[in-house]
Formats: structure tokens, sequence, C-alpha cells
């Protein structure tokens, strides 16, 4: 495998580039095979189009024929989808003042969540899609996501990551899709809860930086996306998706493609770590709502009235489905009028720490990591 190391007239970030073309290239050949990968695979791999011209005359150096084609398809455009690169996120004004484990971080997560009990009393009431249970799971799933990239050597501010996720609902006014306007209030009361509890530790930069990962764009063109800790922030709320069906993959970003990092490193994709954090999500969502709960129960009715030739036995099927809808919306209500935001927190967090087996990811890197 070929790696370029240093030259003349090269940045550290066409080293990174390159490198991360041959790891993503070869890591799928065993070198010891002899088979020549045909750089045209490129760009199904990774995504020719963000490979800045530096580092494409680099390439071009082993294989002019191949990249003058591929620059002929492929105009560079940094803003395409492909590798993942960052920015650095404003340092804490004082970071010593700053939450530095899981108990102080989940003070500030029980200091947002009066917010969305308020939601949930509202126009939340009987749904919960986006209360108090989310905000926690989402706010676990940071953090998880915060511990598994930190071991593998990349930089992270995990409080920028988590405090985020903590406030990310608070600003919503309905359910549905996300909107400019609420993710805007949603920034604007994370900022003024950042200010309330922390005393000045974060700083005006921090705290723009944080909101900006908040009011972003979903995706790899927000901004969001330009932070490691808006990425894990963003991937945290996309898998808690499952809470309400089934996480699509294509917009859950954590590990879907390489990573280049503030500090030069190349982090590769993980298919299987994404596919077991997906299932850590569904199960989780699975004894701590519910409504997914009740979601589940009504899915195997309708998979067995679709199986079904007894007209009658179908029918009694999708009208039970109408009591099990009713009844998870009971189940909602009382966990709104009843369930304290402390009790909340902890009956997920139990959901966790009594079932390991379940959860190897969220108890390696969330309940043992603290």
């Amino acid at each position: 495998m070929l790696f370029i190391a240093a030259q003349a007239g090269v940045t550290k970030d066409d080293i990174a580039y390159f490198n991360a073309f041959m790891l993503s290239v070869y890591d799928r050949v065993p070198a010891e095979s002899g088979v020549k990968v045909p750089f045209p695979r490129i760009d199904r791999l990774m995504n020719w189009s963000v490979v800045p011209p530096a580092t494409r005359a680099l390439v071009a150096k082993i294989n002019p024929a191949d990249v003058q084609a591929l620059n002929a398809e492929f105009a560079y455009n940094p803003r395409q989808p492909g590798v993942s690169f960052f920015k650095k996120i404003a340092a804490p004004a004082k970071p010593e003042a700053m939450p530095q484990n899981h108990a102080q971080r989940k003070l500030f997560l029980k200091r947002m969540l009066p917010l969305y009990h308020a939601n949930e009393k509202g126009f939340d009431y009987g749904f919960n899609y986006h209360g108090r249970a989310h905000a926690t799971r989402t706010f676990i799933f940071s953090i998880a996501m915060t511990n598994i990239l930190k071991e593998r050597g990349v930089p992270v501010d995990e409080n920028a990551a988590c405090l985020a996720a903590a406030g990310h609902d608070t600003g919503r006014v309905l359910n549905g899709p996300d909107t400019a306007e609420q993710e805007a209030a949603s920034a604007a009361n994370t900022a003024t809860a950042l200010n309330d509890t922390l005393h000045g530790a974060p700083g005006q930069p921090w705290i723009d930086s944080t909101k900006k990962n908040i009011s972003a764009p979903d995706g790899a063109k927000g901004d969001a996306q330009r932070t490691i800790e808006g990425y894990i922030f963003k991937s945290a709320d996309s898998v808690e998706i499952a809470r309400l069906g089934e996480v699509n993959m294509e917009k859950f970003p954590f590990l879907r493609e390489p990573l280049l990092t503030e500090n030069g490193l190349v982090i590769l994709p993980d298919a299987e770590l994404r596919a077991q954090l997906v299932k850590e999500a569904e199960k989780l969502a699975e004894l701590t709502s519910p409504r997914k709960q009740k979601t589940l129960e009504a899915n195997r009715n309708l998979i067995q009235a679709a199986q079904t030739r007894n007209a009658a036995e179908r029918d009694a099927l999708l009208n039970l489905n109408k009591t099990i809808d009713a009844e998870s919306k009971r189940l909602e209500r009382e966990q709104t009028d009843t369930v304290s935001d402390d009790q909340l927190v902890d009956q997920i967090e139990k959901a966790i720490r009594d079932n390991p087996a379940e959860f190897p990811l969220l108890t390696k890197y969330y309940l043992n990591a603290g």
C-alpha cells in the first residue's frame, strides 16, 4: 500500500486525503492477493468530487490516465458528500469549569427536561415523539458515540456534542419534520441554559458554535457536519428515529464514510458497529417507549392479518389495532402525568444496566465510560 508521508508543497490536508483514498480502496482487497483495484472504483467507495486539486495531482503521479478520466467526470466540489472532514469547534473560555463527567453533564440534561415535559403536556400529549425520553436517549447515544471516536484517536469536545443533544428539540411547537424556526428556538433555549448554569465557563464563541450545531441543516451539506461534535449529535438524533420506525441508514451519518479529523487521522467506515448501534437504539426504544412497544404489537397484527384468509379474523385483528393505538396514547399520557424527570432518566439507564447482553456498546461507551 502506498502512502504519501511528506513532500515539498504538499499540505497536511493533502496527505490526509491521499492516505484516505489508499485506505478506502485497498482495505477491501487483501494486499497479498496482488489484485490491482481500478481507480474508477474510488467514486463508489468514496467521492472523487471532494478531492482537492493538489491531492488529485498526487494520485495522478501513480495513475495519470484514470485520474484524467475521473477529473473529467467528477469536477471538484467540496460540498458533495463522500469524505467527512471537520473544522475545529471553538474552545470553551474556562475548560476547567465545564462539566467533567456523566454526572455533571446529566445535570444539564435535567435542566432541559422541564422544557420537554411542557411540550409533552401540550402538542406532544399522548405521543411523546419529541419529549423527555427522546432527549435522554439522544443524550446517551451522543456520549456513547463520542467515546467510540475518542477510543479511535479522534479529538472530541464531549460537552459540545451531548449538551447540544440535551437541548436540541426544546424549541419545538409541533411534531413533524425539523424546521429552521424550531431549530433556531432550540438553539436559543440551549444557549440560555448554558449561560445560566455554567456561569460564563463556555464563553460566547463556544456557545455560538454549539448553537450552530443545533440549528444547521441535517446531512453532509449542513454546517453541523463540519464539526465532529455536530456530526455526533446529528448521528445520535438520527439513530433515535428507531422510536418511530426503521432507521434510514443513508440518513445515519456515524461512521458511514471515512472521517478526516482535525489532527490528520483517517477513520474508516464501520458497517458492523453502525448496525449494532441501530440494533441497540431499537431495543432501547422498545424497552422505554410505550408507543414503540405497542407499535411492534400492532405491526405483528398487521402481518398476521395480511396472511390470514379468514375475513372475520382479519377484521378482528384490524379492530384490535385501534384499541392498541388508544392504549399507547393512554400509556404515554400516564408517563407524562406520573413519571418525574429523575425517574425517567433512571428508567432508561436501568434498561441498559439490566440488559448488558442487549446493549454491549451502550454498556461500554456510556454506562462504564462515566
